[in-house]
């Protein structure tokens, strides 16, 4: 994870959250963000995202996106998820479907 000590969350390079990243994928999105670009590229995208709030966070698979979607509800989020690009089939699930996908 990269954290913004200002914001006193995680730090967002575009509208991602950098959290579950690798030291590397950490390393050279910190170089992005301060504007010393180390010659790394920027983190992928992992399987899924879910998105609250105006946050997009990278999830490894769908039951890390359904574990955190979960708790994100629990806290009365309004959430979404849906899988990378790079992942085929395309999946969406909008949060009026939210609850069904939960029980799957």
């Amino acid at each position: 994870m990269v954290w913004d000590r200002v914001k006193r969350r995680p730090a967002v390079l575009g509208e991602r959250e950098l959290v579950r990243l690798s030291r590397s994928e950490a390393e050279s999105a910190a170089g992005h963000l301060i504007g010393r670009n180390s010659g790394g590229e920027l983190p992928k995208s992992s399987g899924w995202r879910v998105t609250y709030s105006g946050r997009l966070v990278d999830c490894r698979d769908e039951h890390d996106a359904k574990s955190l979607a979960r708790g994100l509800l629990k806290r009365g989020f309004w959430v979404s998820a849906e899988t990378s690009d790079e992942m085929s089939p395309a999946r969406r699930i909008e949060p009026s479907q939210m609850k069904r996908w939960l029980t799957e």
